[in-house]
């Protein structure tokens, strides 16, 4: 990232800005009794993950119906646990149980400071929420965005090729910060914009991530060459 100046930069936000061991587990554990219905999930997204559609009611529609037909409980019944049972449990996890990455507070704050435009993109939606549940405050944020408000998921380029429009930044000048290399770096290399990998696992490190900490020294680098520029 520091071959070339950096004016704005995009986080992912599960596996990103927050550390929650187990998740998987824990969510399963947060829908007892429709776990048949969470393990489908995945599958059902993976359907609609390389199509675009209008609009996001558009996107959700196919999704449901998918969701229903994989888990035997039909379009409508599919929906109203993805809202009411799906997303408030992935809220309340997030409240009880992530943790944001030590010291990002301060990191935003800097990183802002210095005129560097900033932005979370979430496969899923409520993300204001979400950040909220684990006391990530929503303002140190330029702009919050979930894929599928745009009718499309990762890898889809559409919501990170919008705010580079939104802010009149070269794609060239932006980084996408994420722990996917499928998903995060796909949506990187189609919008021609740098990709950062993150992760908490050593073994990753020979793939090109780094760890919170190295991430970290390095944001607040960035910060201050723009910094000096401004």
């Amino acid at each position: 990232m520091s071959e070339q100046c950096t004016r704005g930069i995009i986080f992912d936000l599960d596996g990103t800005l927050y550390v929650l061991r187990w998740m998987k587990l824990r969510m399963a554990l947060s829908l007892r009794g429709s776990v048949g219905v969470l393990r489908k999930l995945t599958g059902a997204r993976s359907v609609i993950r390389a199509g675009s559609y209008a609009d996001r009611e558009s996107l959700l529609a196919v999704l449901f119906q998918e969701l229903g037909r994989r888990a035997g409980i039909g379009a409508q019944r599919a929906e109203a646990w993805y809202h009411e049972r799906f997303m408030e449990a992935f809220v309340k996890l997030l409240g009880k149980s992530g943790r944001a990455r030590p010291g990002l507070d301060g990191v935003l704050t800097r990183l802002r400071a210095a005129n560097i435009k900033l932005a979370v993109v979430s496969d899923f939606g409520r993300v204001e929420d979400r950040l909220r549940a684990l006391r990530i405050a929503p303002d140190l944020f330029d702009d919050l965005e979930a894929m599928e408000d745009y009718g499309v998921l990762k890898p889809s380029p559409k919501p990170m090729l919008a705010l580079a429009a939104k802010w009149g930044i070269d794609p060239h000048e932006m980084v996408i910060i994420g722990d996917r290399t499928d998903l995060d770096g796909e949506c990187a290399r189609a919008s021609g914009m740098k990709f950062w990998g993150i992760s908490d696992r050593l073994s990753r490190a020979r793939s090109g991530f780094v760890n919170w900490e190295s991430t970290s020294a390095m944001l607040e680098a960035r910060a201050k060459e723009s910094g000096v520029r401004t």
